[in-house]
């Protein structure tokens, strides 16, 4: 089944009108809006439904989970990464996003979208308004707003009777059961205990995640001193909050109620992990809120696990927003926001400098597990930097060149480099350093106006301060330029100008060592001169294999693929080209993956199939349109793709050829990934 939807990892309780009903909606809306009080099960209510009506969906049922980002410009971004889409050009993600869906069945599930509602609402209402076929589902404590909308408001479970004698037939009751037996195996619940179940079912309101919180506190005290702790007094917690819906002030007593129940430590952790955008592990919770008031971060965190406070899945920890919600509230009564803040920007600006220094090396697919596992918090991280200016936002948007230019994130990347060198001082390494890195970025987007000025830019303002290392990078990015700008002969010049400066700077050892050698290797094939490109091609192997370094050797091995073609050493140009594609799918390079394909193309007409050449064309075509320019405008890249486009035309006809490319072009990301390997 096509989809991203995440597993469940607990029962599913009851809901079963909401779900007749809201299947009901989907059948004959185009947009329906789940709405209700925060901690009422929205989220888990409309994965259960889209779960259940996924097959349905051709092209599958999608999960776009919006709570970490709080930047409206990149919303469209958030949803395209969600469905597999590495879009890197200038063109709006918008466009993207409707383009690519125009002609999809798809279901597409946008959780929490309060924090972000208006944007949610443009987005969503334009994308059904151009995709027939899309069904949009979004989660929000407040409706869209927009006329295309159903609304399903969802609220929360009946409250047990005092005097009923099934009160296992309530739905809150059964809940409260159910994640008690799930954290205590062999936990019974005698008729004392489920009477004193409904109390605190009905003093809870019936809201799951307060009835949740309240399981999670079984392992300390038995269900009736749990409801005997949970008294009248605790409207005290709602105080300067009489002003918000009934609904809200029965939420934060649920969780206030928690709170009380969790030790200083616990509450303290509690709050500083409200910092957190979206999921962290135990060693970041550690480094950003271990002090020492608080200097065993591991052990508190368990407890918290433990209480329902923290959800963990695998090593991954966070908050659910109604909690990390609670929790910020507490850290801004601490007078702790600041603090950690300015701890969590640090932590990422230390993080992302390692990954800098230690991607020249074996540990890349470590470090590109990270950044996409941490993305939302380097952007919070970016955001808060960036606000507050100095050299750290710039510090910190340069160290994360390898996410932007190998880690498909281009386009992120572009959009805050451009930030922070607005808001950063203007002068100086740290912005010599960012100029070069929008020099790299724009240079892959095909926006070769710009990455020439940035780079002429960087090296200006490193010459002038005297920074050698940076004049080495600027240098090495003009090359890039030159090399897709029709002037590959000036390539050699630049990069040999490039490793000097690198060499005196004593910066010889990084991964720029191995981009050079790829660049100058592309130039020598470019001219012609295939002799030295493969010279330069098994020097730059021997050395990635020494750093165990798989991502410019990936580079390698595409450009050694097209070396054996020209010897008519097919078979092996294949097996070269699909072993490079595998490594730059799994790093999601999307550059990478562009040229790969375009590539095995080339590979597939002289082994005979025209057909299938035609097929990937296509598909080649679709992830070139990522970067807004096919072959990134460059004549020199594009002629073996326009060469083989004719000869498999001579072979299909017209017809047949343009009917095997636009199947290539539709094909989803998975069969084209399948095909190439």
């Amino acid at each position: 089944m096509t989809g991203n939807l995440p597993a469940e990892t607990s029962s599913f309780i009851g809901r079963k009108d909401e779900l007749d009903r809201l299947a009901g909606l989907l059948a004959e809306s185009r947009l329906v809006t789940v709405t209700g009080p925060p901690g009422v099960g929205k989220t888990r209510l409309a994965l259960r439904a889209a779960a259940d009506c996924a097959e349905g969906y051709p092209d599958g049922a999608w999960f776009a989970e919006l709570s970490p980002e709080q930047d409206a410009n990149l919303l469209a971004s958030v949803v395209a990464r969600a469905l597999g889409l590495r879009e890197q050009s200038t063109r709006p993600y918008e466009q993207v996003l409707a383009e690519y869906l125009a002609g999809k069945r798809l279901l597409l599930v946008l959780d929490t979208c309060e924090h972000l509602v208006g944007a949610c609402a443009a987005l969503g209402d334009g994308l059904v308004d151009v995709a027939p076929g899309l069904r949009v589902l979004a989660t929000s404590r407040v409706p869209l707003d927009v006329p295309s909308e159903k609304i399903l408001e969802v609220a929360p479970f009946a409250r047990p009777e005092p005097e009923s004698d099934d009160l296992l037939g309530y739905d809150a009751v059964r809940l409260f059961v159910e994640r008690a037996t799930d954290r205590i195996p062999g936990w019974q619940a005698g008729d004392g205990a489920l009477m004193a179940i409904g109390r605190l079912c009905r003093r809870l309101d019936g809201i799951p995640l307060g009835i949740e919180l309240a399981a999670g506190h079984l392992h300390a005290l038995s269900a009736e001193e749990l409801a005997d702790r949970l008294t009248d007094p605790f409207d005290l917690l709602t105080a300067g909050y009489r002003g918000g819906p009934a609904r809200h002030r029965s939420f934060r007593t649920a969780v206030g109620w928690s709170h009380e129940l969790c030790t200083p430590q616990e509450r303290l952790l509690w709050a500083r992990l409200s910092v957190f955008a979206g999921s962290f592990d135990e060693r970041t919770a550690q480094a950003v809120c271990a002090d020492d008031r608080l200097p065993d971060v591991g052990r508190v965190l368990a407890e918290l696990v433990r209480k329902s406070i923290v959800v963990r899945t695998g090593d991954r920890h966070r908050l659910l927003d109604g909690i990390r919600e609670y929790g910020r509230e507490w850290l801004r009564e601490l007078g702790e926001e600041r603090v950690m803040r300015t701890a969590h920007l640090a932590h990422y600006r230390t993080m992302a400098a390692r990954l800098d220094r230690e991607w020249y090396g074996p540990d890349q697919l470590d470090w590109a597990d990270w950044a996409e596992a941490d993305l939302a918090e380097i952007r919070l991280a970016l955001d808060y930097g960036i606000s507050h200016g100095g050299t750290a936002c710039l510090d910190l948007v340069s160290s994360c060149w390898i996410i932007w230019g190998a880690l498909g994130q281009m386009r992120e990347g572009r959009y805050f480099v451009e930030r922070a060198l607005a808001a950063g001082p203007r002068e100086g390494s740290s912005y010599a350093r960012a100029l070069w890195v929008l020099g790299w970025i724009t240079l892959f987007q095909g926006d070769m106006g710009l990455a020439e000025r940035s780079s002429q830019q960087s090296l200006a303002e490193a010459r002038r301060i005297g920074d050698v290392e940076a004049m080495g990078h600027a240098l090495v990015r003009l090359g890039g330029v030159r090399l897709f700008s029709g002037a590959p002969h000036k390539v050699e010049e630049l990069m040999h100008e490039a490793r000097t400066h690198l060499t005196a700077a004593g910066a010889i050892d990084t991964i720029d060592d191995l981009v050079m050698d790829g660049g100058q290797a592309m130039a020598f094939i470019f001219l012609g001169d295939l002799t030295r490109a493969w010279g330069v091609l098994q020097h730059m192997h021997t050395k990635s294999r020494s750093r165990g370094e798989i991502w410019m050797r990936a580079f390698g091995d595409l450009f050694r693929s097209q070396l054996m073609l020209a010897r008519d050493e097919v078979h092996g140009a294949d097996r070269a080209g699909r072993e490079s594609l595998a490594v730059k799918w799994r790093l999601n390079d999307v550059l990478g993956v562009a040229m790969g394909a375009d590539h095995l193309a080339t590979v597939t007409m002289a082994l005979g199939d025209a057909r299938s050449a035609a097929w990937m064309h296509g598909a080649a075509e679709r992830l070139w349109l990522t970067f807004g320019l096919t072959a990134m405008g460059s004549d020199e890249l594009a002629a073996p793709r326009v060469a083989t486009a004719e000869r498999a035309r001579l072979v299909l006809g017209d017809e047949g050829y343009e009917r095997a490319f636009e199947e290539g072009f539709a094909a989803s990301l998975e069969e084209v990934r399948d095909r190439l390997s």
